[in-house]
Formats: C-alpha cells, structure tokens, sequence
C-alpha cells in the first residue's frame, strides 16, 4: 500500500523533528573535548555523539509517522462521552502540536488541522454561513 506525501505531512514530520529531544548528560559524554597531541586519556567519539542525536530524531520522526498512535490517540475509556472523548483526543493534540516546539500558534494550529481535517468545518464556520 503506498501513501501519498503531501504538505500536511511533511509539516508534521519537520514538527517532529524539531521536537525531538536529547539528554545533554547523553551527549556530553560521548563528545570529546581534550585536544591534546598524544593524549592517552579516554575520550568520547563524535560519531557516537551525534550517533545519540540522530537515533533521538528517527524515533520522533518514526512516532509521528504512527498515524494512529500519535493524531489519532486511543485514550477514550469505556463510559466516556463523545465530548470527554474529545476534549482529551484534544488535549493530546494541544500538548504534542504546541507552539514551544511549532515557533506560531498558527503553525502549532496548522499542525492539529493537519491532524484532524475534520476539524475545517466544525472551525471554520462563520456566522454568516451559520
């Protein structure tokens, strides 16, 4: 089966990325800092080091691309109303889409439509339309 790579995904996946984080303690100690000639101390590897990083970033971009693990949460509890259903699908929304790891709200906002196009009509009605 293959999937169609379109705008809304590549936003979501360079969201991702920006998002994806680091232990500084991880890095620090695989990035090596003694420039001495002939040093016999054990020091760190750059290649590890970034090794750190990038394994950090696959796994965001990876947790993104389960579609249904992180835009579509399954966090409803037998009993819960629609409403509840979506209040906390929405929380879950709000908290992986927010503006910290976007930089605008508009983009953070461009990331959640992106998540749930249902949301156009439900949003994007005005009043005259109503």
């Amino acid at each position: 089966m293959s999937r169609e790579v379109d705008e809304a995904l590549i936003r979501r996946i360079e969201a991702a990325i920006s998002a994806a984080t680091v232990r500084r303690s991880a890095v620090e100690f695989d990035w090596p800092e003694c420039h001495k000639s002939k040093c016999q101390g054990r020091h760190g590897s750059v290649d590890s080091a970034f090794g750190t990083m990038k394994s950090q970033v696959m796994s965001a971009v990876r947790s993104e691309l389960m579609h249904e693990v992180t835009t579509r949460p399954d966090i409803a509890e037998p009993g819960d109303t629609p409403e509840q259903t979506a209040v906390y699908t929405l929380a879950i929304l709000l908290s992986r889409y927010n503006v910290r790891d976007a930089g605008t709200f508009v983009k953070a906002a461009q990331l959640i439509i992106d998540a749930y196009p249902a949301l156009v009509p439900a949003l994007g009605e005005t009043e005259e339309a109503a």
